[in-house]
């Protein structure tokens, strides 16, 4: 066998050439969640050669994660395992050259090290997670680092990539009503101890998540692959340009795509994005 057909990077080398391929291994990229759509994401970014990955989610293997994600399995379910260990794991297999750090805690929880990154992706149901992101990523000296936010519903998956003080945040798109309910609810748990936040669960297809987590990768990828490209030649690589400021939504029942630009909102409930723009 030749060296070229050795490397199990042969083909990504030349869909982006050896200088783009290199960014994307020099990359690192903090994924919060590891349920279906985290988990996959992951799988996506380490076998295209995302050189780090930083992995958080405080969840355990639960039945309902057997059939949504490509790492999970019976013996993790058994032994209570967490997602973060499972995925780690997996990721060694097919993707020994990625390194793969995790923390099985939830993001607000993390230490101080999982932010420098060079993009996120938000994996997660929780919406106070998203919160959260989104106010460290207002901060002055995390300006450029983009996020990429993955939601499903029933039949639908939805991605965004925003820059919180440059596009839209992930809040813009907030009412005052809900981000009060969030608030009420926060108040809630801190006052009484014994309160169990219970989610509720809502119908999913694999198949949805795993199409959640092709686009956000896509994404991610674009950015990793052609932001030193955009600094050199101050362009991205054209055909290859990721959709800053905007929202792609796939719906797999009517295969409907809508793709459109997620405008800033001058009364967003998120002051500290009011403030980006005085």
């Amino acid at each position: 066998m030749t060296e070229e057909k050795e490397d199990r990077h042969d083909r990504t080398r030349l869909f982006f050439g050896e200088r783009r391929f290199m960014d994307l291994a020099e990359s690192r990229v903090l994924v919060v969640g590891a349920g279906a759509v985290g988990s996959e994401v992951i799988c996506r970014l380490a076998r295209v050669g995302v050189g780090e990955l930083v992995l958080v989610d405080p969840d355990r293997v639960e039945a309902s994660n057997l059939n949504r994600g490509s790492f999970f399995d019976r013996h993790a379910l058994e032994t209570a395992e967490y997602k973060v260990d499972c995925v780690a794991r997996g990721v060694a297999q097919i993707a020994p050259e990625s390194e793969v750090e995790i923390h099985a805690a939830p993001i607000e929880e993390a230490p101080e090290r999982v932010w420098s990154v060079d993009g996120i992706v938000l994996a997660v149901d929780d919406n106070r997670a998203r919160q959260y992101v989104n106010t460290r990523l207002l901060g002055e000296e995390n300006l450029n680092i983009p996020v990429i936010n993955a939601a499903i519903g029933r039949t639908f998956c939805e991605v965004q990539l925003l820059i919180p003080g440059k596009t839209a945040c992930l809040l813009c798109l907030w009412g005052e009503r809900y981000h009060d309910s969030l608030m009420k609810e926060r108040v809630r748990e801190a006052c009484n101890p014994f309160f169990e936040r219970a989610r509720e669960s809502f119908p999913a297809l694999g198949v949805v998540g795993s199409m959640a987590a092709d686009l956000a990768a896509t994404e991610a990828i674009k950015w990793l692959s052609g932001s030193s490209s955009r600094e050199r030649e101050g362009k991205w690589p054209e055909g290859f340009e990721p959709a800053i400021g905007e929202s792609i939504r796939f719906d797999l029942g009517t295969y409907v795509c809508r793709r459109g630009p997620i405008l800033r909102n001058p009364r967003c409930v998120e002051i500290f994005c009011r403030s980006s723009r005085d």
